[in-house]
C-alpha cells in the first residue's frame, strides 16, 4: 500500500513511467480488437496482427524490466527512423473509423542520443494522447533537417494545457506523467519540445533532437556535445507544415 501511494504522489517516479507505457500498449489492444470485429481486408488484417505481436514485444520490454527492478534501458543510441517504422504497425491499429492518421518517415537514417525502448514510448504516448483527445486526423512527421531529427505529432483534438499540474476535462492528454517523461527524455538526449495547442483547436508537439556528428551505433551520452536549439522560425515553419 505504501509502494501505491509513493507512485501515486511522484508522477516522476519511473515505476508510474512504466505503467504509463503499459496503458498505452493496452489502448493498441484495445483498438485492433475493435477492428478485427468488423472485418478487414487482408492487407488491413495483417497490420493489426502485426501491431499485436509488436505489443507482445513492447509490454515484454517492459515487464521485464519492471520484474528486473531496472526501468533504465542502458543502451544509449538509436536511429529514430527504423524506431518509428517499428512503431508503425502499432499506430496503425489506433486509426478507424472517423480518425484517420498518417504517417511520413523520411527514409534516410538519423540516429539519436535516446534509447530505443524510451523513444518508441514517448512517440507512442504523444499519438495515443492525440486519440483520447478526441482526435479524428493525427500527423506524424519525421525528417532530419540542418543536423537534427526532427519528430512532429499535429492533430485536431481536444488541445491541453503545458501547465504544470494543469489539466483540463476536455483534453485529458499530455500532463502530469506523460509530459515530465517526455521533456526528460528529450533533455536527456540534448533535444528541445515545442508545442503549440489550443482546446477544442488540436495541438502540434514537435521533438528536435540532434543528430551527433558521428552517427551509428555505440555513441554515449555522456560524451556527446550539446548542440544549440534550432532557431525559432525554422520550427516554426516546419510545424506549421504539419498542421
Amino acid at each position: 500500500m505504501q509502494r501505491k501511494l509513493e507512485i501515486r504522489q511522484n508522477p516522476s517516479d519511473p515505476l508510474r513511467a512504466c505503467v504509463h507505457d503499459l496503458r498505452n500498449l493496452f489502448a493498441v489492444v484495445a483498438s485492433a480488437k475493435s477492428l478485427l470485429e468488423r472485418g478487414l481486408e487482408e492487407e488491413k488484417r495483417r497490420m493489426v496482427l502485426d501491431a499485436l505481436g509488436r505489443v507482445a514485444v513492447e509490454g515484454k520490454i517492459v515487464t521485464d524490466a519492471l520484474l528486473a527492478g531496472d526501468t533504465q534501458d542502458r543502451a544509449a543510441d538509436s536511429d529514430a527512423v527504423a524506431e518509428l517504422r517499428n512503431l508503425a504497425p502499432l499506430i496503425g491499429a489506433l486509426e478507424h473509423t472517423g480518425r484517420s492518421i498518417e504517417l511520413s518517415i523520411d527514409d534516410r537514417s538519423s540516429w539519436i542520443l535516446m534509447a530505443p525502448a524510451e523513444f518508441r514510448a514517448i512517440v507512442l504516448e504523444l499519438v495515443t494522447n492525440a486519440a483520447a483527445a478526441g482526435a479524428r486526423k493525427i500527423r506524424l512527421r519525421a525528417a532530419p533537417r540542418n543536423g537534427y531529427c526532427w519528430i512532429i505529432v499535429a492533430d485536431d483534438g481536444a488541445g491541453f494545457s503545458d501547465r504544470p499540474g494543469v489539466a483540463t476535462q476536455a483534453a485529458p492528454g499530455l500532463h502530469g506523467t506523460g509530459m515530465r517523461r517526455l521533456r526528460m527524455a528529450v533533455a536527456s538526449a540534448h533535444g528541445v519540445v515545442r508545442i503549440r495547442s489550443k482546446q477544442r483547436r488540436g495541438s502540434i508537439v514537435a521533438l528536435i533532437l540532434p543528430i551527433p556528428p558521428i552517427p551509428g551505433p555505440g555513441l554515449t551520452r555522456a560524451g556527446s556535445p550539446q548542440m544549440a536549439v534550432p532557431p525559432t522560425r525554422p520550427c516554426t515553419t516546419m510545424m506549421e507544415r504539419a498542421a
